[in-house]
């Protein structure tokens, strides 16, 4: 019997919009029949037949013939399988934002004067950046009202856009301040900038001189000197001493003049020059008891000022003393005279529980006492209850009328003590009592 060849094709199509790669077609000999040619030409791996069709681009196809013999009855089937890779071309345009961030502010600034630094945000990119914020960081030397870390929202900075802001600072420490400024943005994005100012002290200096007490009554001289302690001259300087109500002006030197309504006194310097400094010296009188501060305060031109507060403790005293105010006229035995004692207190300060006694001589004997005290007596000697208090510039008179009963020697010797709590020993007076014999 006479077997013929089969033929069954396989049609390989790309239907896809890209070109097709690395086309592979896998077909099984079916069962039952011989494999005895192919077109194109075919690799065998062992049942299976492979082709390597390369690429397929957009709409091509390959027609595969394959011829078979049969060699028993029955059905034929073939199940052929396509491989292959895809490549797929496309552009995809990226945009993305480019901040900078700019920073200025001045090199210098005096102490206690505005600082103002300007920022400039810009988005060179090719897209918008997004919750955008600028945050602050503020050294001790700078200060704001709201804290020393602020943060600003910007919100969104389109591409090809900037933002300027502004912000005043106070210098309130001298020294060099480092302000640092941080741009942050979506993904991820930081950028961090700084600038450097000086603060710069005040140009004048002020220190004081005199003493630290002094004592009711007593005037003091006291000098202000005023310095310039930059490297330039400083002009139309004006230096104003306001006084404590204790304290009273006598002289100032230099042309200083005193405003007594505002209990004040001036100097002007038309110029003080670098590195140097004026002694201005003012005397006040001490007045009333207490601490006494002197404020001082000098200003420039340019509103640059320096200040200061000097104290002087100011002490009241006590001076107590005693005296007889007339000497007693000579007297005969049987005569009597009258003894007056004064004891009084100089001081500024009261004194306390001041106690007057006399010891009477045998040559004499006491008639009666008066005294701003009961008094008491205790053989010959009188003594006058403690006053409790003797004012300042205050006197206490005592009176004793005494009799001459012997000449004895010719005089007689009264003697006298004070006592107060602000004494440390007694304070004794003799007087003499000139006695004539018959």
């Amino acid at each position: 019997m006479l077997v013929k060849p089969l033929f069954y094709y396989i049609l390989v199509r790309n239907l896809g919009s890209s070109a097709a790669r690395q086309v592979t077609v896998e077909d099984r000999i079916p069962l039952g029949t011989q494999l005895t040619g192919t077109i194109p030409r075919a690799e065998l791996r062992e049942k299976t037949v492979v082709w390597k069709l390369g690429t397929l681009e957009p709409g091509a196809e390959q027609k595969i013939a394959v011829r078979i013999v049969p060699t028993n009855e029955g059905q034929i089937g073939s199940v052929a399988t396509v491989n292959f890779v895809a490549e797929v071309s496309s552009r995809t345009t990226i945009t993305a934002p480019k901040l900078s961030l700019e920073m200025s502010g001045p090199e210098q600034v005096k102490l206690g004067r505005p600082v103002r630094f300007h920022f400039k945000l810009s988005n060179a990119g090719s897209g918008t950046a997004s919750n955008v914020y600028l945050r602050s960081l503020i050294p001790r030397e700078l200060r704001h009202p709201a804290g020393n870390d602020l943060e600003y929202k910007v919100g969104d900075l389109p591409a090809g856009q900037s933002r300027e802001i502004d912000l005043t600072l106070t210098a309130v420490d001298e020294g060099s301040a480092e302000h640092k400024a941080i741009i942050t943005a979506d993904g991820g994005f930081s950028i961090e900038h700084s600038a450097e100012v000086e603060v710069l002290g005040s140009q004048l200096r002020l220190s004081r001189t005199g003493p630290k007490r002094r004592y009711v009554g007593r005037d003091a001289v006291f000098t202000n000197t005023v310095a310039n302690d930059s490297t330039q001259p400083i002009a139309g300087v004006s230096v104003v001493e306001t006084l404590p109500d204790g304290m009273e002006f006598v002289e100032a030197s230099d042309g200083g003049t005193f405003d007594a309504r505002s209990r004040t006194v001036t100097w002007r310097i038309d110029r003080l020059e670098p590195q140097s400094g004026r002694e201005l010296q003012v005397t006040l009188l001490a007045k009333a008891a207490g601490t006494m501060p002197c404020d001082v305060r000098a200003t420039e031109a340019g509103g640059d000022t320096a200040r200061l507060t000097a104290e002087t403790q100011v002490e009241g005293f006590t001076a107590l003393g005693v005296r007889v105010p007339e000497n007693p006229q000579p007297v005969a035995v049987g005569e009597t005279l009258t003894l007056r004692i004064v004891a009084g207190n100089k001081g500024t300060e009261p004194a306390s529980h001041v106690k007057v006694s006399v010891e009477v001589p045998p040559e004499l004997e006491l008639v009666s006492a008066r005294g701003p005290s009961r008094e008491t007596r205790e053989g010959r000697r009188v003594s006058f209850a403690a006053v409790e208090e003797l004012g300042g510039g205050a006197d206490e008179e005592y009176q004793l009328v005494l009799k001459a009963v012997s000449a004895g020697k010719g005089d007689a010797r009264v003697q006298i003590e004070v006592e107060a709590d602000e004494l440390a020993r007694p304070l004794q007076r003799e007087e003499a009592v000139y006695i004539l014999a018959e």
